[in-house]
């Protein structure tokens, strides 16, 4: 093949986002990456994860949960509790999650501003009287996610319980997956900056668990 017909094919692939300007090379672009955790059954992504989750669970004594990207929305797909239950604990609704929600926060923090915008109105409009101020995040909240990789939502959402989550690697980029831990208010609060490298840990289990899945 013609070397200006390669960088033609490479510079049409770069502005589709299947591929991404990487030094002198390429790697795989956010909108196939997109595309391939879409496409992943959610059976398939959930039975992949679990043994990770249930062990942060049992480790930590909280329900942990998991939640993806899909489209403009961030869906809660699984939570698993301690013990398998046996202890009981917070239980979280699976689907569509509010903006103000940690599990959705780190993910869209990582998102095309754009894009990001567009998470943000599905989810106000979904839970309008769950929805962030003003209609969108702080700037300082994005910032202070970026810098700690963890999004925390403190008795927002419910005055009684508080959550933190972190974005999964896939491919080396954030903003498709994420994983956290949810509990009363008062213990999360207490204990989350104890428990967060244990949750960091696992988000990198999973992110070479799921590369081999998907």
């Amino acid at each position: 093949m013609p070397l200006a017909t390669a960088y033609r094919i490479l510079d049409q692939m770069q502005k589709l986002g299947v591929i991404q300007k990487v030094g002198p090379g390429f790697e795989v672009g956010d909108r196939l990456t997109r595309m391939v955790l879409a496409a992943t059954p959610e059976e398939k992504l959930r039975h992949a994860i679990m043994p990770d989750l249930q062990e942060l669970a049992d480790e930590t004594g909280s329900t942990v949960f998991a939640a993806r990207l899909a489209g403009n929305d961030i869906n809660l797909f699984l939570r698993v509790m301690a013990d398998s239950g046996s202890a009981g604990g917070v239980l979280p609704p699976l689907g569509a999650r509010p903006a103000i929600c940690s599990a959705a926060k780190a993910i869209y923090v990582h998102l095309p501003e754009d894009q990001r915008t567009k998470v943000i109105e599905a989810a106000n409009a979904k839970f309008p009287k769950l929805a962030l101020p003003n209609g969108r995040i702080l700037k300082s909240e994005v910032e202070s996610t970026l810098e700690t990789a963890f999004a925390t939502c403190f008795g927002d959402e419910d005055p009684d319980i508080g959550s933190f989550a972190t974005a999964v690697p896939l491919q080396n980029k954030l903003g498709f997956l994420s994983i956290g831990i949810v509990g009363t208010r008062t213990k999360i609060q207490k204990t989350w900056h104890e428990t967060r490298d244990k949750v960091r840990r696992c988000a990198e289990q999973i992110s070479d668990r799921v590369a081999l899945t998907v």
